[in-house]
């Protein structure tokens, strides 16, 4: 059996495991409340930086 198949296999089951699409999509949120969170700590800033 060539490598290639056997790679191409073990991605596939990867993929579809729940637990891989749960994990993926937590840190797909946290990145996005990461960002968030960076962007609020900015205009926050730039509003106290105002007054």
């Amino acid at each position: 059996m060539p490598m290639e198949e056997l790679n191409g296999t073990k991605k596939v089951a990867q993929e579809t495991t729940p637990l891989n699409q749960l994990s993926s999509n937590i840190i797909n949120i946290c990145s996005k409340m990461t960002l968030a969170a960076v962007y609020a700590t900015r205009m926050r800033n730039a509003t106290l930086r105002k007054k």
